[in-house]
């Protein structure tokens, strides 16, 4: 099954939309340049592609490891251990809900919207094996 959560670089790269040269050159960290090749900021660098994103935890993490948990009402998120208006949040942050104590993995992935067969695979693994509880 291939499924993961959506991630905060996920909505950058939605918004992005630009065309490959354009994302290769952002890679690199070079000036926004024009069709001829001409410097069109000088000063302003493009945003790298997967750059360093404040977590609420106050951990600084690259946007492919936040999570977007915005579909999780907040007062799950607060009970979770988390700021209730965090809408990402770090890999950290996330496996800390579990290591806590807080919810089961598959827990989390249900609130997250993981397919249903995913979920009552994780159940399944978890209570064959008693690990992962979370308690």
């Amino acid at each position: 099954m291939n499924w993961k959560p959506k991630t905060l670089k996920d909505h950058l790269d939605a918004a992005r939309q630009r065309p490959l040269a354009m994302l290769l050159r952002a890679k690199t960290g070079e000036p926004a340049r024009g069709p001829a090749g001409e410097v069109l900021r000088p000063t302003a660098v493009e945003e790298p592609e997967n750059p360093l994103r404040p977590c609420p935890c106050g951990r600084h993490q690259q946007a492919d490891m936040m999570t977007d948990v915005s579909m999780v009402p907040p007062s799950t998120r607060e009970a979770w251990g988390l700021v209730p208006d965090a809408d990402f949040i770090c890999d950290g942050c996330l496996n800390g809900i579990h290591l806590r104590g807080f919810a089961t993995r598959e827990e989390i992935l249900e609130a997250l919207g993981a397919p249903t067969t995913l979920v009552q695979l994780v159940r399944a693994v978890r209570l064959r094996s008693g690990v992962g509880s979370g308690g």
